[in-house]
C-alpha cells in the first residue's frame, strides 16, 4: 500500500467531512463551495488507487481504470447533490464506466 495515497485519502476525507458538516453552501463564497468537491475527487481517486493496487493489472491499465471510475463517481456525486440523479442516469453512467474500462484495458493491454 502506498503511504502517500493513504495520507491523501485521510486528509481529503477529513477536509470533505469538515466542510460538509460545519458549513452551509448558501453562506459561503463560491470558491469555498468548490473545496469539498475537490476533496471528494482526491479522496475517491486515492481510495480507488489503493484498491487497484491489490488487483494484478498493469500500472497503466490500473491508472486508466482509476481515472474512469473517479470521473464517474464525481459525476454521480454532482448529480446527486443537485437532486438530478435518477435510476436511468445511474444505469447509463454505470454502463459507460464498464464500457470505458473495458476499452481502456483492451487498448492499453497490448
Amino acid at each position: 500500500m502506498n503511504k502517500k495515497q493513504l495520507i491523501a485519502f485521510i486528509v481529503s476525507s477529513a477536509i470533505f467531512l469538515v466542510f460538509v458538516l460545519t458549513t452551509s453552501p448558501y453562506r459561503l463564497p463560491l470558491i469555498f463551495v468548490v473545496v469539498p468537491g475537490i476533496a471528494f475527487i482526491i479522496a475517491a481517486h486515492s481510495l480507488l488507487s489503493i484498491g487497484v493496487g491489490y488487483v494484478p493489472v498493469k500500472k497503466t491499465v490500473g491508472h486508466s481504470i482509476v481515472t474512469v471510475l473517479t470521473i464517474v463517481l464525481s459525476v454521480l456525486a454532482v448529480l446527486l447533490s443537485v437532486g438530478q440523479l435518477t435510476f436511468r442516469d445511474f444505469a447509463l453512467l454505470l454502463a459507460l464506466a464498464l464500457l470505458g474500462m473495458f476499452y481502456v484495458s483492451r487498448m492499453l493491454d497490448r
